[in-house]
């Protein structure tokens, strides 16, 4: 139940080893934190760069990237991977990716574990990086299969030292489900909504991987592919968008069948003239960074709510070490928010701003704890409002196109009850356009289009997420129960114990939209 996304690759359980420094490597698109060497922090950079140019190539994606950088964080095993999730994790967890307010972030291993069938721990990160890629460039409503199938084909990505791309390599675990008898017809794979419409989630993986492999790398059936998917965004069902694109579906069917015991799957090689990484600029973190980034991963990964307080307590410990330096004061501002010791918070605040008064994210902070009270008090005196309004101004003008300032500006309105100026809905969908993998800025963002009234903007902004995730309805009584039981268990300080389904709010968008073309 936790909400990041774990990599099940069965990395080797090595023990940690003895703490190293920690190097960094910037470049346009990603901050990489490594207690390994700065050469490696720069490779690592400089591939995930190439992997960027070679999606963007393929996809002809010309408009820039976000200026929120993706961070990733190398752990030298997966036990220390496992030690940063939440509830430490689990028993072969090499990683998890995900992104929320803070930004897109992932954890992982430096290195492979050199079991046979293992994902290997970059090919993990290709995977989920995919996912970041469909998602922020080409938000739709996808089927489940095409999803994962997408995610396994593209994150298989070779880059030789030559810059020559290969793509389609075999996935050995997605081959191996092929040797039993668990086939599932493609019918069903087909016409799943989400994840939850098929008894066999692994067969759901391993069935798209091998029908985007199929469609891409063969010329069987140029053009299917999208014809399949353009349908679907223009209203068509599942079924009908299949037997629309893909005819028969069962000649597709033994087709697919066939082709999963093909040994001689085809690839893709793709010559690249030499491909500029850009800049990339390499640093050793400086002592607070080195002794504190480790709270820094956990912020990203989420505080159980039942173990908030104590870890305010270490934060604030370990940040007395560094009294003068902004990134501690940063991490601490965060714990005490988290822990509601928002007293506590304002103190650091202000020394925050004294020690780096062209940071405009002190400022933020200053103004979410003020909006906080205003609105509990029921406060409705306009010239406090306008001095919290003055702030986040004033934060905006040190530190632009930062998501958690301009989502504040929003919420400074809609903490008064009212429907937020224009102004106000363009800095959250700026904040939604810098961020567009945070769920619940996609949810904000719907739901401002629906309080507009514009509701075929709201069914658009939350269809990729709600098709992406199973809805409640889907769910038994037994398995919603369950399910409820395990969020409070597993709480993360600042989560909702019940959150809103987008399918939900999906099916009640659209029930609106019908309603108001019929007149009701």
């Amino acid at each position: 139940m936790l909400k990041k996304i774990a990599f099940a690759a069965a990395m080797s359980m090595a023990p940690t080893t003895a703490h190293a420094a920690w190097r960094s490597a910037t470049s346009t698109h990603f901050i990489i934190y490594t207690e390994g060497s700065t050469q490696n922090a720069h490779d690592l950079a400089a591939r995930l760069e190439k992997f960027e140019f070679v999606m963007r190539t393929l996809a002809g994606v010309k408009q820039p990237g976000s200026p929120v950088r993706t961070k990733v964080f190398m752990m030298n095993s997966s036990a220390a991977v496992q030690a940063t999730m939440p509830f430490g994790g689990g028993s072969g967890v090499a990683g998890y990716f995900d992104g929320d307010i803070r930004g897109p972030y992932a954890v992982m291993t430096r290195s492979d574990s050199g079991e046979e069938f293992a994902l290997g721990a970059e090919t993990v990160l290709f995977h989920e990086l995919s996912h970041q890629f469909m998602f922020r460039f080409f938000p739709a409503a996808y089927p489940s299969w095409y999803v994962e199938g997408f995610a396994d084909f593209y994150g298989t990505m070779t880059i030789d030292p030559k810059d020559r791309v290969e793509l389609g390599r075999p996935l050995e675990n997605r081959l191996m489900a092929f040797g039993g008898n668990n086939w599932l017809p493609l019918t069903k794979i087909l016409g799943a909504r989400n994840y939850g419409d098929v008894g066999d989630v692994g067969m759901l993986y391993s069935e798209g991987w091998l029908l985007v492999h199929y469609l891409t790398t063969t010329n069987k059936r140029p053009g299917q592919l999208k014809t399949y998917l353009d349908a679907i965004n223009n209203g068509v069902s599942f079924e009908a968008a299949a037997k629309q694109a893909f005819g028969d579906l069962g000649k597709l069917d033994t087709e697919l069948h066939l082709y999963s015991g093909n040994a001689k799957q085809q690839t893709l090689v793709l010559p690249f003239k030499p491909i500029d990484t850009g800049p990339i600029q390499t640093a050793t973190l400086n002592p607070a960074q080195d002794a504190m980034i480790g709270y820094d991963i956990r912020l990203f990964a989420g505080v159980p709510a039942s173990q908030v307080s104590a870890f305010c307590d270490r934060v604030e410990e370990a940040a007395k070490r560094f009294p003068d330096d902004p990134y501690a004061l940063g991490l601490l501002t965060e714990a005490q928010r988290l822990a509601g010791r928002n007293d506590a918070a304002l103190a650091t605040i202000t020394h925050w701003i004294q020690v780096a008064p062209q940071d405009g994210i002190p400022l933020m902070h200053k103004a979410a704890i003020t909006i906080a009270a205003l609105r509990g008090a029921k406060n409705s005196d306009a010239a406090q409002w306008k001095d919290v309004r003055g702030m986040l101004v004033a934060a905006n003008s040190l530190t632009a196109n930062d998501p958690r300032i301009l989502s504040t500006y929003y919420d400074l309105f809609a903490a008064q009850s009212a429907v937020p100026p224009v102004n106000a809905q363009a800095a959250l969908v700026q904040a939604f356009d810098l961020l567009p993998e945070d769920d619940e800025l996609r949810m904000t963002v719907a739901l401002d289009f629906e309080r507009r009234g514009e509701l075929q903007q709201a069914i658009t902004t939350i269809r990729p997420l709600a098709y992406r995730l199973r809805g409640d309805a889907d769910k038994s009584p037994a398995d919603k129960a369950r399910e409820d039981k395990a969020r409070e268990r597993y709480l993360l300080a600042g989560e909702d114990a019940k959150p809103v389904s987008p399918r939900t709010v999906l099916d009640r968008l659209e029930r609106e939209l019908h309603d108001k073309d019929a007149g009701k």
